[in-house]
């Protein structure tokens, strides 16, 4: 999916769901031990808060 910041370019974030794990990776500034604020933004938008 992509993800597009006011003022910055469009990103990509891949996610893949396994038995046991969600995967995360973005195209940019992702890491094991780091997520992106791409990321972030992308697994965000796809929570459902109803308040």
């Amino acid at each position: 999916m992509s993800v597009k910041v006011p003022d910055e370019p469009k990103r990509l974030v891949y996610l893949k769901v396994t038995e046991k794990e969600l995967l995360v990776s973005c195209d940019f500034d992702t890491d094991r031990t780091y997520l992106s604020r791409y990321a972030y933004y992308a697994l965000l938008a796809q929570m459902n808060y109803d308040g």
